[in-house]
């Protein structure tokens, strides 16, 4: 819901008017420190509109422009390591796996506030619990793994074994890819159950788009992309073979993945199919002796990326978090990440934050990405995208 007063909208479509606009194809690169020096840091999760990062140090860590790198708190209990899996749309909710020496694992559920959540597990076999958190959608379910099968918890019904397995959830949780007795199959809260007619290969589908439209999955060292009103159709492939994949945007645009050289990019409708280095550099940044290692994770629109580096035969060979604009970017008119755009509140927020008092959810004081926070053109770049442009 908007509520840009008509004064604030007029004022920032004159100075809409009068800017020029960035090049589509600058990039920005930005490196998100660390929080525990001598130890690789990667980032495996990334919210909706690219604001928020959630990974791994040796600690489990949540990055944002306004806040930095900040870990994430422990369960009560000692002798645990921790992997990221998963974080909501919003940014607010992460979601993970504790696990211990032994076969002892709980899904974890780190809120924006509280307590972080162990959410228990089920196991009708009489194993040794084991439970590991991997999806989380917009409504607070969450998704993962247990001993008999695959689990949704819910705050009202705790954890509940489902019967099938799934691939993926869609950001809202009305979208899910799994595989049940009698094959693949796509579930949608308005179709019911759907089956895939001759897919390429049996077991062909690793990844959901967020927005519940697009299936991406390899059969042999081939890619594929399945919309409903496309079917499979194959994407081209880095030379030299895939060694994985990674990460899809919400869109289903871009596909991150491994290659034999270093992380990997495929965007649709820019038709490149080549590393991310390589289109780093074509977008104008100096990544000078950097290997860029792996791209782990998209946002929805594809637009932001982020991932590992190292520098060969550097002093530590450490990996170091990276978060990639792949294009120049404004942020949102929902400044505050309240769900409301363009509403007072945004505007007062962003002013707050100019003074030094950012909201725990609130954009960075640097609208502008250009590395000065707070500036005139910041401000200018506020307004002009609450009034629907870029800067």
């Amino acid at each position: 819901m908007s509520r840009t007063t008509n004064a604030v909208a007029a004022w920032a479509l004159g100075l809409s008017a009068i800017a020029g606009a960035a090049s589509a194809q600058q990039a920005t690169l930005t490196w998100l420190g660390t929080i525990d020096e001598g130890s690789d840091c990667v980032p495996w999760a990334i919210s909706a509109d690219g604001e928020v990062v959630a990974g791994k140090c040796s600690r489990p860590f949540k990055w944002s422009r306004t806040h930095g790198m900040q870990p994430l708190a422990p369960l009560p209990q000692s002798g645990f390591y921790y992997v990221v899996n998963d974080i909501s749309a919003d940014g607010s909710v992460v979601v993970g796996f504790a696990g211990s020496l032994g076969p002892l694992g709980l899904a974890v559920r780190w809120p924006l506030e509280g307590a972080t959540q162990d959410l228990g597990f089920v196991s009708q076999s009489g194993q040794i619990p084991y439970s590991q958190a991997t999806n989380v959608s917009s409504d607070g379910s969450v998704y993962g793994v247990t001993n008999d099968g695959y689990f949704v918890w819910t705050a009202d019904q705790g954890i509940r074994l489902l019967n099938y397995y799934f691939r993926g959830v869609s950001d809202d949780g009305r979208t899910i890819f799994g595989i049940d007795a009698s094959g693949l199959f796509l579930w949608t809260a308005d179709r019911g159950v759907e089956r895939f007619a001759q897919p390429p290969c049996v077991n062909v589908g690793d990844y959901l788009s967020g927005d519940g439209s697009t299936i991406i999955g390899v059969c042999g060292v081939q890619i594929y992309r399945w919309r409903r009103e496309t079917g499979f159709l194959p994407v081209p492939t880095p030379f030299g073979g895939l060694a994985g994949l990674s990460a899809v945007s919400g869109d289903g645009r871009v596909i991150l993945g491994y290659a034999g050289d270093g992380a990997w990019i495929s965007i649709e409708d820019e038709g490149f199919h080549g590393l991310v280095a390589d289109l780093l550099r074509q977008r104008g940044v100096d990544i000078g002796d950097w290997d860029f290692d792996g791209a782990t994770a998209v946002n929805n629109d594809g637009t932001v990326i982020a991932g590992a580096a190292h520098i060969p035969l550097g002093p530590t060979g450490n990996l170091y978090a990276w978060v990639a604009h792949l294009r120049p970017s404004c942020g949102t008119s929902d400044y505050n990440h309240d769900g409301d755009s363009g509403t007072d509140l945004d505007i007062e927020d962003f002013f707050r934050c100019l003074s030094g008092d950012c909201c725990t959810t609130c954009y960075t004081d640097d609208i502008n990405g250009d590395g000065v926070g707070g500036d005139d053109a910041d401000i200018e770049a506020f307004f002009k995208v609450l009034a629907g442009g870029n800067c």
